[in-house]
């Protein structure tokens, strides 16, 4: 399966699910032309019986986009090919929160789940790296720490936790290079580590496992392990689905001829310094950027798919609103950047931040853009920037999930793992059972695993993705409960 969209041949799958993230989802496919597989445009919706109109108010028959139907639906509006849905969204967000270079916390930090819908397990929320993991304070886990290594100096550590007061890993440590402990932590599971286990001399460790070395490695400092130590072969993937990023440009520019702006009296440049909240009813919207020097404002009244073709950035703060049984795809080219003092910026649903979607296409680091916040924030969504650099320094809630090029947090943060993430795909459907793989995020969901290049049920945990494990009575892939 590839996600990567080339061009402006770009098709958007519709997954209709409950705005719980549970139950049957049904595929709802919009764009590409009825020769490769694409909707037709004679049924009628609230977008006319010729599909969304252009911002001249006419229909686009050359657009490869069909908004027929849009707003009968609920649920993710999901970026891939006509036959692709749901299960790229659970790929994306299997962690709380991953890096596909560095994650690097200098503040205090804090990952747990949200309570499930229905009163049951909570399940893991855990963090991962594909390079290196490391904090410098207070971190307590709610799952598992997870790195793959990828291009650090020999010796360097692929994980290291530091600190002053005590820190928790509620699961395991799987790191595919040497460990570092600068302070006081206790891991609830086991650590597997490509490498040595250094203690510092300001750190101490306790495993209520077992800590498993590659053969040739050693353990050191101060430590205690209830199962000891072992020697064995220790591999670890690269954690995080950063193989193939989404084009989001590419996705943005097929909406910018293509949209309901004009049916709702809006042009490309109303989220430019708007002084008044701006109702975006059902509909699929264009916007050359957000910009504010005041507060912006953004009351989202029903299914709601925004493009933003450049950047978002505002100075004084920005409020993202959803009215009941509401949900919004915000997809931007550029970068982010918010400022704003203190409680200026509430984006999505606190209850149901599975209802939230940002996909962000910009790259950069302090000097080129990325993802910039620094104004303390509450935010109920999940977001994926593949290319950014996000640097979060500020005080900072977050119910969802996000994936980065790369995370630099410093301030306090939650992360709050809402795992309806997942739910939305497990019974999607929408992809043919079977096909080829390399590896399980080639797969069209996060339950089906790669095993022997095919895609199907798992095996063993080692058929599934990580964090996930594999329930073997089911032959599905899924987060391990706490």
């Amino acid at each position: 399966m590839r996600r990567r969209v080339a061009g402006l041949a770009v098709a958007l799958t519709l997954a209709l699910a409950l705005s719980s993230g549970c139950g049957e989802v049904v595929a709802q496919a919009i764009g590409g032309s009825t020769s490769d597989g694409g909707p037709t445009t004679d049924a009628t919706s609230e977008h006319g019986s010729d599909g969304p109109s252009g911002n001249d108010g006419t229909s686009s028959a050359d657009s490869p986009v069909d908004a027929t139907g849009f707003c009968q639906g609920e649920g993710a509006v999901l970026p891939g090919t006509n036959h692709l849905c749901a299960g790229d969204l659970a790929n994306l967000f299997k962690f709380a929160a991953c890096a596909c270079s560095s994650f690097e916390v200098s503040g205090v930090l804090t990952t747990t789940s949200l309570a499930s819908p229905d009163g049951g397990v909570t399940a893991v929320a855990s963090v991962g790296a594909n390079q290196a993991l490391s904090t410098n304070s207070t971190t307590t886990i709610g799952g598992s720490v997870w790195s793959g290594g990828a291009g650090l100096a020999l010796g360097a550590p692929a994980v290291l936790l530091g600190g002053t007061a005590t820190g928790l890993v509620a699961g395991d440590v799987q790191s595919a290079g040497p460990v570092e402990i600068a302070g006081p932590y206790e891991v609830m599971g086991d650590v597997w580590s490509n490498g040595n286990v250094t203690v510092d001399a300001s750190g101490n460790l306790k495993v209520d496992g077992t800590i498993h070395v590659s053969t040739g490695d050693t353990v050191t400092g101060s430590f205690t392990s209830g199962g000891g130590v072992a020697m064995t072969n220790v591999t670890v993937p690269q954690p995080c689905d950063c193989a193939a990023p989404i084009d989001i440009g590419s996705i943005v520019q097929a909406f910018a001829t293509a949209n309901d702006d004009a049916a709702h009296q809006l042009t490309a440049s109303s989220l430019d310094n708007p002084t008044q909240p701006v109702p975006l009813p059902c509909g699929l919207y264009y916007f050359d950027g957000i910009h504010g020097g005041s507060a912006v404002t953004l009351d989202i009244q029903g299914r709601v798919a925004v493009f933003v073709g450049g950047d978002l950035s505002v100075t004084q703060g920005i409020t993202i609103q959803l009215e009941a049984g509401a949900a919004l795809d915000l997809f931007i080219a550029g970068n982010v950047d918010i400022q704003g003092p203190a409680g200026s910026v509430t984006i999505g649903d606190v209850t149901h931040a599975a209802l939230t979607r940002i996909y962000v296409g910009g790259s950069g680091n302090d000097a080129g853009g990325g993802f910039a916040l620094s104004a303390d924030a509450n935010i109920s969504a999940n977001i994926y920037a593949p290319s950014a650099v996000v640097q979060l320094a500020s005080n900072f809630v977050l119910r969802g999930a996000i994936l980065a090029q790369a995370l630099q947090f410093s301030g306090d943060f939650s992360i709050l793992y809402d795992t309806a993430v997942l739910q939305i795909s497990q019974s999607s459907g929408c992809q043919p059972t079977g096909g080829g793989c390399t590896t399980c995020n080639d797969c069209p969901s996060a339950t089906p695993a790669c095993n022997g290049g095919t895609c199907g049920p798992c095996h063993t945990t080692a058929d599934c993705c990580a964090p996930l494990v594999c329930v073997t009575a089911t032959g599905l892939c899924e987060l391990p409960a706490q």
